[in-house]
């Protein structure tokens, strides 16, 4: 099994190669935003009832999970350039998630506390 610390490595050791560190966050984070919306793209004007059925053409899997990799990938560079830790961001936020809705909360809810939280400024 392939750690989180494995894959910074192994992106971290692509990039030196290629002499692509020392990135601007700014410009890594405009990358994500792209790279989300390419994957998007696979989902504009899309027959959901493909999705439905589980009837997914194969590549458009494939090609989806490229773009899964690019995502993952300018996430590692972004937590690189910032010097956070990303299983720290995804476990402080999952703390946080928790807390916003508990595991008894109702569906029906999920408007009300979205409101309340944006209303207090606190995503």
């Amino acid at each position: 099994m392939t750690t989180f610390d494995e894959i910074q490595q192994a992106i971290n050791e692509f990039d030196q190669a290629r002499q692509w560190t020392d990135l601007h966050p700014g410009d890594v984070a405009k990358s994500i935003v792209i790279e989300a919306a390419e994957l998007l793209e696979h989902f504009q004007r899309d027959n959901y009832k493909k999705w439905e059925e589980k009837n997914v053409p194969q590549k458009d899997m494939q090609a989806i999970a490229h773009e899964i990799g690019d995502l993952f990938s300018y996430l590692f560079k972004f937590c690189r350039e910032t010097w956070l830790d990303p299983v720290e961001c995804i476990t402080n936020k999952l703390d946080k998630i928790a807390k916003k809705y508990p595991v008894d909360y109702r569906e029906e809810g999920y408007w009300q506390i979205k409101a309340k939280h944006r209303k207090e400024g606190t995503n």
